[in-house]
């Protein structure tokens, strides 16, 4: 009983860990924004999407490179990209003051978007089983995921990225900038992550002891703790837009996306 309140503790303290990084993350995101003019829907498109899948990339990487548990990153991007794309936006709807909208460009850009980035997902996934087959056991078919493969999704990104870009130069902010030290808010923002670095180890280690004690696989100790622990950053963010009156459903709907691109492009790094 003793160990299973012990890394329950863990969990709960990594849990807070992220939530204060995923605040700072948030200032510094919003405040640099500012200072480069950059539209409200590429701050939550790109800007605040990155910093808040950082815990489900530092998930994939601790869990991979220190502890040998790949299983147990895949299981928390998949948590959370359903957390993110079903939870959030309906928290958001329930708990803001002001209400939630949905112009163009969300509709026919960001969200045509998220789609395109599952199919071209799935068929990543579906070009590895079939040209890099490998063996399976029960007869499973599994595929190895190369490198080339990887530059599928992230070409994918860098597209958007573009689209993204195009969007900032037709972009005037009304924005006072003038008080912000952008060397501080980079500062912070690098803080921000190397906590939630902290807390995301702490959570790891959490969730591969309570696989230990309960004798389960590395996934069903990810896939209760990512939903919501490392999307954290992104209610963050998004709970305070809506708060001063400028809500969109943009950054979980491309932090869904994000991670998964992040994870399928880790073969670029083996």
């Amino acid at each position: 009983m003793a160990p299973i309140l012990l890394w329950t503790l863990v969990a709960v303290v990594g849990t807070a860990i992220i939530w204060w990084g995923s605040g700072l993350l948030e200032r510094a995101s919003e405040r640099l924004s500012a200072y480069y003019q950059l539209p409200d829907i590429v701050q939550g498109a790109i800007v605040v999407a990155v910093g808040s899948s950082f815990p489900e990339l530092s998930t994939t990487v601790i869990s991979t490179l220190l502890h040998g548990e790949f299983e147990l990153g895949v299981a928390a991007i998949v948590g959370s990209a359903l957390f993110n794309i079903l939870v959030i936006p309906a928290l958001s709807g329930l708990t803001s003051r002001h209400p939630l909208t949905a112009n163009r460009d969300l509709v026919y850009k960001e969200a045509q978007f998220y789609m395109i980035a599952v199919a071209v997902l799935t068929l990543t996934f579906s070009f590895a089983a079939i040209y890099h087959p490998s063996e399976g056991s029960s007869g499973v078919i599994q595929g190895e995921l190369t490198p080339l493969l990887a530059l599928i999704p992230i070409a994918l990104y860098g597209l958007y990225l573009f689209v993204q870009y195009q969007d900032t130069l037709e972009h005037e902010s009304d924005v006072d900038a003038s008080d912000i030290r952008p060397g501080r808010e980079w500062l912070r923002l690098g803080l921000s992550l190397l906590v939630i670095v902290i807390g995301v180890e702490a959570l790891v280690q959490a969730a591969l002891n309570f696989g230990e004690i309960f004798d389960t696989r590395a996934s069903c100790g990810g896939s209760p703790w990512s939903p919501p622990a490392p999307p954290f950053p992104t209610p963050s963010s998004r709970f305070a837009p809506p708060a001063k009156g400028v809500a969109s459903p943009v950054s979980p709907m491309c932090s869904a996306a994000t991670p998964s691109i992040y994870w399928c492009a880790s073969p670029l790094g083996c």
